[in-house]
């Protein structure tokens, strides 16, 4: 008799663990909320969970010093997790960026933050059984830095885990890895921010039809040993200068071992040759070369690819598949993959910059390549 309760114990915490839905969840939804997307406005019937929760998946480089209060800059930083219930609702402190958010599989709509910290409803009268939802901060570092707090779900909900994927992909650029004007097809847009939207760029859908998650280190205007418009041959802060930081407007060093990708993609080089004074060819090819070495020192085992295009400069091409040709003798996992050039005015952005027609044609371009890489390993 005693064995019998003992089990019957050991398999109602087995099922109570395992399964995220309580009976006693309620079902009335996260009340009152002014309206969907927008400032929360009451918290009594909300269960909230820290930023500091096991069960809450995070992607990207973020700053983790304080557990509770994670924060990050850098675009495409993706926050995820499955939950029980009808709604849910994100408190962030920002009020510059703008999120894309999914929830199940849905199709993303865009949270746009105020300033200061506010509880934003993503979803609500969903229906019974669980969900998951995943944020996607979609505007870049130069917007600034923003801070998670949490989720709140309904009384008595639960979040749980979500799988991870297996394989991991890097991304490393300038405006248009960003998606800088990806929005619209007018070139002359004014504020950069609402047209901006990493999960549309051909680095964010290559990896999702790879099933991969994906960090990005891309900064508007930096070039690989040349940054836009600068008057040398050659800048003080280039891309490279920010790679080792967790986030880009702090010091704090990322640690690398943290997460380790299986593909690095690398897409510098226009803004080194956009304006003249172009760098110098040894230049450039030593500063490629030297940051490839960066990268392979903390990623033995990835495949670097570097990229060219889709806005060709002659110069550029030839140097880039240089330094490509030349590494890839060394190192059998360094290759080049270059874009075809955008060829029609629908095709662009703000700031002549490609927009989302141009990278899905980019990313299809992409994934045939990237698929047989990983099919080597």
């Amino acid at each position: 008799m005693g064995y019998l309760i003992k089990l019957k114990m050991f398999l109602s915490l087995f099922f109570l663990i395992s399964f995220p839905v309580l009976t006693h969840c309620s079902t009335d939804g996260i009340t009152p909320a002014q309206k969907f997307g927008t400032q929360w406005i009451g918290e009594e019937k909300a269960l909230f969970v820290s930023a500091d929760d096991a069960r809450i998946t995070y992607t990207g480089r973020v700053d983790f010093r304080n557990r509770k209060e994670p924060r990050f800059d850098w675009p495409g930083v993706t926050i995820r997790a499955g939950f029980s219930g009808t709604s849910i609702a994100v408190q962030l402190v920002d009020g510059r960026n703008d999120y894309d958010v999914i929830i199940d599989d849905q199709e993303p709509f865009v949270l746009v933050t105020e300033k200061g910290m506010i509880a934003y409803t993503l979803a609500r009268n969903l229906g019974r059984g669980t969900h998951e939802v995943t944020l996607v901060k979609r505007t870049e570092a130069f917007h600034g830095m923003a801070v998670f707090k949490g989720f709140y779900l309904d009384a008595g909900c639960r979040l749980f885990k979500l799988e991870t994927p297996r394989l991991k992909m890097e991304i490393i650029g300038d405006s248009i890895s960003c998606g800088y004007g990806i929005g619209t097809t007018e070139v002359d847009c004014g504020s950069a921010r609402p047209f901006e939207d990493i999960y549309r760029t051909y680095g964010v859908l290559a990896a999702r039809a790879l099933d991969a998650g994906y960090s990005i280190v891309a900064i508007s205007g930096k070039g690989m040993v040349r940054n836009f418009r600068e008057e040398a041959t050659t800048s003080k802060n280039p891309l490279p200068y920010y790679y080792g930081r967790t986030c880009m407007r702090i010091l704090e060093e990322w640690d690398f071992k943290s997460w380790i990708p299986d593909i690095v993609l690398i897409n510098l080089g226009t803004n080194d040759y956009s304006t003249k004074p172009n760098p110098l060819p040894e230049e450039f090819i030593e500063g490629y070369k030297n940051f490839i070495m960066t990268i392979r020192s903390h990623y033995p085992k990835a495949h670097i690819v570097c990229l060219s295009g889709p806005t060709l400069a002659d110069t550029m091409l030839a140097n880039i598949t240089a330094v490509a040709e030349e590494m890839g003798e060394i190192d059998g996992k360094v290759h080049l993959f270059i874009f075809q050039k955008l060829s029609t005015r629908d095709e662009y952005g703000c700031a002549w910059h490609p927009n989302a027609l141009a990278h899905e044609k980019m990313a299809q371009q992409l994934i045939p390549f990237l698929k047989e890489l990983t099919a080597r390993d």
